[in-house]
């Protein structure tokens, strides 16, 4: 490999299979705010990590409140709700 072709120092690479229209939408926005799909991809990502990491985090904690609730139940009550879970 030539020092031309070596990634700079803090750069990797990602390779991601996408449907084809997500292709599509992603060069168009590129085309129109002129520019290129790896930019838009590298701002869509940095754009919505963040609020996919919230999203998680309060589903994680929500089915631990859940558990905590869950574990409170009287058993009857606890039976039911878990055969309405199986029924689902």
């Amino acid at each position: 490999m030539s020092n031309s072709e070596k990634p700079k120092a803090h750069q990797h690479a990602l390779n991601l299979f996408i449907s084809w229209e997500l292709k599509q939408a992603l060069q168009q926005t590129a085309k129109r705010f002129d520019r290129t799909v790896a930019d838009i991809v590298r701002i869509s990502l940095k754009l919505s990590l963040p609020i996919l990491r919230g999203a998680c985090e309060s589903q994680e904690e929500l089915g631990e409140q859940l558990a905590i609730l869950f574990g409170r139940l009287p058993e009857p009550l606890r039976k039911d709700v878990a055969a309405a879970d199986r029924e689902v």
